[in-house]
């Protein structure tokens, strides 16, 4: 899982947007234009503001710019995001209005003449300036619509001479009135699903730029727009050395739990998954079983790694050449430890073996005494005697953890019983959560950020 999701749909910034930030890409090419115009919608509370200004950090400009806030003050952006400090700077270093950066300004009681008066200036004085208005609504309440529509082709004419680039912020989804005077219009929401907070984005148009991906989910965590990857089983997944396995490595035991391997899931169990316990793991429609595998291989390889043992039991029609790049990605001698059970006669093989003979048992030394067991069953109740001999064997021994892996009903209720926490995988817009309904937790997206072999997979909360 550590390198298979070189994060299709997000980039890092170009020449223009000179900072890896996760945004999608079709919107960062987009901003790569020598000029354009960009409209944010969305409800109260959905993240225009904070898209607004991840979006000014990642055009890199800490001068010629102006942030015109007609909502709260400079102040209270700097109070509410605090990486402004780091990334727009004043030149006082004491007091918080001291450290606003001059292009912010505070345009709450303005009236739009003066505003759009230095708008215009900014526009005579510089080069490629940026022109944020955080939000247009305002200008409703002083302007008729003629006037403002008139006001924003002026806006759109003087950027386009100058070189420059203007974001508008909207207050309403289906307002549709500036919809025609911008070229990009980016829409967001926020949605519930299984009563956790879902929020989206909608790249409705970006003008001369191609969108592969119109919607993706993001956060807003920690103050900044991260949009998350899509999902994908067929980047490289690169094998990782035992020094860069032992660096990633954590206690796989902490008091009377198994670590998930993620410490933001580890933290939201309470621990993790006690041991000698039973877990069940519900896929949703349209999810590639090759997803949970990757999903639950930073577990199961911190634990061979460790000195322990694994025995997976794969679903249906698995690929062992799949599993044979999955394990490359683990390093030796913790790849001996993971054996597979495969429908031609239950015969146990090793898949980091080059030749594909059959492993021998691991040793006593090896595993750990047995103290350290992990099973992943792959339920599939239509394999009737195969799945029966092989949950016999594997039910048969005590294991410091045990994973039943199916669809919603595919699990019989008979296995589940006993089961001590129930994990939900589930795919939406190309995106794989993770959320947990016992213990409850927030959802979770499982992402891969960094470039290349030195990215890593992650969760991150959708806050």
């Amino acid at each position: 899982m550590d390198d298979y999701m070189l994060a299709p749909g997000l980039t890092r910034a170009s020449e223009t947007v000179g900072e890896p930030l996760t945004l999608p890409e079709e919107l960062l090419r987009y901003l790569n234009r020598p000029s354009c115009s960009l409209l944010i919608k969305g409800a109260a509370g959905s993240g225009k503001t904070t898209l607004a200004l991840t979006l000014l950090r990642a055009l890199a400009r800490n001068v010629n710019f102006l942030y015109l806030s007609t909502r709260e003050s400079p102040s209270q952006l700097y109070a509410d995001y605090p990486w402004l400090s780091e990334s727009f700077s004043g030149q006082g270093p004491t007091k918080l209005a001291e450290r606003v950066h001059p292009g912010f300004v505070d345009a709450r009681l303005n009236e739009p003449s003066p505003l759009l008066e230095r708008i215009t200036s900014e526009l005579m004085d510089v080069r490629t300036p940026l022109i944020v208005i955080d939000s247009w609504k305002t200008m409703e309440y002083y302007v008729n619509f003629e006037d403002l529509q008139v006001n924003v082709k002026v806006l759109r004419s003087w950027i386009e001479r100058v070189g420059g680039k203007l974001i508008l912020v909207g207050e309403d989804s289906n307002d549709s009135t500036l919809d025609a005077l911008v070229d990009g219009i980016v829409v967001l929401r926020q949605n519930e699903f299984e009563g956790r907070r879902m929020r989206e984005m909608t790249l409705v148009k970006l003008s001369g730029t191609e969108i592969h991906s119109p919607v993706y989910n993001f956060t807003l965590k920690d103050g900044t727009f991260a949009a998350f990857p899509h999902a994908s089983v067929d980047d490289p997944m690169e094998a990782a050395g035992s020094d860069a396995e032992a660096k990633l490595s954590r206690r796989i035991k902490s008091g009377d739990y198994v670590s998930t391997g993620y410490a933001e899931l580890d933290s939201a169990l309470g621990g993790g998954f006690t041991i000698g316990s039973l877990v069940d793991v519900e896929i949703g429609p349209g999810v590639d079983p090759r997803m949970v595998l990757l999903f639950l291989r930073p577990m199961m390889s911190r634990l061979v790694m460790r000195g322990g043992g694994a025995e997976v039991l794969p679903w249906e029609r698995a690929s062992k050449r799949f599993v044979t790049r999955l394990m490359a990605t683990v390093a030796v001698p913790g790849r001996r430890r993971v054996k597979f059970l495969w429908a031609d006669g239950n015969k146990k093989t090793d898949p980091g073996r080059s030749n594909g003979s059959a492993a021998r048992p691991p040793s006593s030394q090896e595993t750990g005494a047995g103290e350290r067991e992990l099973a992943i069953v792959f339920v599939d109740p239509d394999r009737g005697d195969l799945e029966g001999k092989a949950l016999q064997r594997l039910f048969g021994s005590q294991k410091t953890l045990t994973l039943l892996v199916g669809t919603p009903g595919r699990i019989p209720p008979r296995l589940t019983r006993n089961a001590e926490a129930k994990l939900k995988l589930f795919s939406i817009n190309g995106t794989l959560f993770v959320v947990a309904d016992s213990p409850f937790t927030q959802m979770f997206a499982i992402v891969k950020r960094g470039p290349g072999s030195l990215g890593h997979a992650s969760l991150e909360q959708v806050v």
